[in-house]
């Protein structure tokens, strides 16, 4: 039954769209029109201008019922439906302040194939000491398929040509 409302909730939308279109063009192509002198060159432009989005909208309406067939096929040629891995550098140059802060926000999405790393410039500061904390703290309690890493190195200042 849950399946049955899911496919209603996508199909409904499409087929009010198929019937205004639908609609739409039988009372363009039905209806007589007075020709207006002097509008001609607007005509022209505003259908150059449109016609675009016209063709636009009717490959979108033509193709959205196929989406579903190619998730199907996909789904049955077994495709990974596994996240891909996400890598996060966080630079800590005397970031005593909000490096805590920084690290628990990565690590708070959520996301299952997670690599931190902190990088420490040579900081003046107490990050160095809170981030070495924070990295026995996290391995202690390690979730799978996340890994926080750390690069404590000397300052090397700014690099240039």
């Amino acid at each position: 039954m849950k399946s049955f409302l899911k496919n209603l909730e996508i199909i409904l939308p499409l087929a009010l769209l198929y019937v205004a279109t639908t609609g739409v063009l039988f009372l363009a192509a039905t209806q007589v029109y007075e020709p207006v002198s002097g509008f001609d060159s607007i005509q022209k432009g505003m259908l150059i201008l449109l016609f675009p989005l016209l063709v636009k909208y009717v490959f979108q309406l033509v193709c959205s019922p196929l989406y579903s067939v190619v998730e199907r096929v996909r789904k049955k040629a077994g495709t990974p439906g596994e996240p891909l891995s996400v890598s996060v550098l966080i630079s800590a140059w005397n970031e005593e302040v909000g490096i805590e802060r920084t690290i628990h926000s990565v690590l708070d999405t959520g996301y299952s194939r997670l690599q931190i790393v902190v990088i420490n410039d040579g900081s003046t500061d107490a990050t160095h000491e809170k981030v070495t904390r924070l990295k026995a703290e996290y391995e202690q309690e390690a979730v799978p398929g996340v890994s926080l890493e750390y690069l404590n190195l000397s300052n090397g200042g700014k690099r240039g040509p």
